[in-house]
Formats: C-alpha cells, structure tokens, sequence
C-alpha cells in the first residue's frame, strides 16, 4: 500500500538517517545485547510506535537496557493519544503501523500535544518477503511542506553556529535541490548539493557535512543505498540525516522502497543491534541534539 499523508503546503522538503533491522526466525542465533549504560538521572523518554510485536519487543528491550525511558504504541491512534499528554523526547516510527500511515501519525502528533517538539530517531518499514527494515534517523520531513517546517527540523537538530553548520543536500530534481539549499542557506547554513547518490558519497570526506539532507526516490542508487554505505563507512555512523523524500508515494514506489530495503537486509546490513546500538550513542545527545546541543 502506498503511504499518504498531507504534511504542509508550500515548498518541498523530508528527512531521515540509516540503519537496518532483520527479524528473527526460529533457529536464528540469539542477538548481541546491547551493552549495559549507566542510566541517567533524567533519562530521555522515547515512544517506540511499532505494529510487529517481535520487532517492538526487541526494540523497547534494546533501548531500556541502553539507558532511555521507554514507552510502545502498537498503532497509529495509540501514538497520537500517548503522544498528546505525555512529552516524549524522541519517536521511533513504523512507517505504516496498523490501519493509519505512521507518516499521518507523525504529522497528528505535531500538530498539538506534548510530544509536538520531539524529534524521530528511528523508522521501520515492512518489506515485500515480511521482514523489516528499521533505520536509525534524525527526524522526518516530507514533500511538500513549508519553509517553517524546515526550520523547525533543523532546529531540533541543534547544529553549530561557530563555526556555521555545512548541510549537503542530494535529490535527482534540481528545482528541489535549489529550493532546499535556498531554504537552508537563510538559515545560515552552508549547502552543497548533489544530483545522485554516488556523487555525493563520493563527496562526503571532503565536505564533511553537520547534516544530510537525502531524498529516498531516486533512480538506480536510492536513498536506502545511500544510507546502507554510510553505515559502513567508519567516522560516518553518527552523520545526522534527514530524509526529504514525498510522503505521497504511489503502490509501484513503496514496493521500489521496500524491495530496496529488503535488499539491504539480506545482505547483512544494519541488523536490529546496530540500531540500538547508534540509538544508544544518541542517548546523551552526541550524534542528535535532543536538548539542543552541539554535537
């Protein structure tokens, strides 16, 4: 099914960041525990939004033992209602719980509510074989949406002013390249931008970006491959991305997405421990300013 939601109108824009979850069969080997983290006295509060018991499970465990708060919705009305009266610091989404896309639900639990503020540090997707792809994120925005939106994301990502942040934006259409870099740079941002994936990794060493701004539909290499790459690359794990993709996609596009993400799964890429295991490296706001920190 394809994934709809109305996030704004206006200009063009999304985010997200990687890594990827495997669920686990019978006979499958027991997963690497997270290790233990001395908990804070303020730990941060997380909703875990997920439909797929085994997976919720998995990941409410993971993230408790690395030392958040955590609560679960297993659909999308249960998120909102949970997230309008309690504010969490950050939401990890299933992006199509139950019988509302999660997308939708984000977008409810923004517009009032407690949780208005808290910023997406993890998303899953069904796969077309049924299993699930997970990614470690920094927030989600979608096409279209408006320039305040953009404002908005960036600010819960608490980015340097001294010296001024570096994004880097890639997406196959020019005009949304240019109206995001336009968007960013009255920010006070430095942009660079590229029309395609490979370029911009081969990219990355040399500009060193605070933040990716990455477009998930794009053509031969998309954005999960893009994400899958920087997993694997060392010093870049804790790169904050945002996923600017549109939230209208069609049948034909989600299937291209989850067949992409499947792929990224079967061949061992970011399995449900190296989730938990970036999340937990977020937990003190290093690599994603819940607080508003620098990183």
């Amino acid at each position: 099914m394809g994934v709809r939601s109305t996030v704004g109108v206006g200009s063009v824009f999304h985010l997200e960041l990687d890594c990827v979850v495997r669920r686990r069969r019978e006979g499958d080997p027991e997963p690497t525990a997270v290790p233990p983290q001395s908990a804070p006295a303020d730990p941060l509060r997380l909703l875990v939004i997920e439909d797929d018991a085994d997976c919720r499970e998995r990941l409410v465990q993971g993230l408790a033992l690395a030392g958040f708060a955590v609560d679960a919705a297993v659909d999308a009305p249960d998120a909102v209602e949970r997230a309008g009266a309690t504010p969490y610091d950050g939401i990890t989404l299933d992006l199509k719980p139950g019988d509302r896309p999660g997308l939708q639900a984000l977008h409810d639990i923004r517009v009032q509510g407690e949780s208005r503020a808290a910023a997406v540090i993890g998303m899953s997707m069904p796969t077309v074989s049924g299993e699930t792809a997970a990614f470690a994120i920094a927030d989600i925005l979608g096409k279209p949406s408006r320039a305040q939106d953009v404002r908005d994301v960036i600010a819960r990502l608490g980015l340097p002013r001294e010296p001024r942040a570096r994004a880097m934006v890639v997406d196959d259409d020019p005009v949304a390249r240019q109206l995001m870099a336009g968007t960013l740079e009255q920010l006070e941002i430095d942009v660079v931008t590229f029309p395609d994936g490979r370029q911009a990794l081969d990219g990355l060493d040399a500009h060193r970006p605070d933040v990716l701004v990455l477009d998930l539909m794009m053509p031969d290499f998309d954005g999960f491959a893009v994400l899958d790459a920087i997993g694997r690359r060392p010093g870049l794990q804790q790169l904050r991305v945002i996923i600017w993709t549109s939230l209208m996609l069609t049948d034909d596009e989600y299937a291209r997405l989850a067949r992409s993400a499947l792929a990224i799964v079967g061949k061992g890429g970011g399995a449900i421990e190296t989730l938990l295991a970036r999340l937990a490296g977020w937990r003190g706001g290093a690599a994603l300013a819940l607080d508003g920190g620098d990183r």
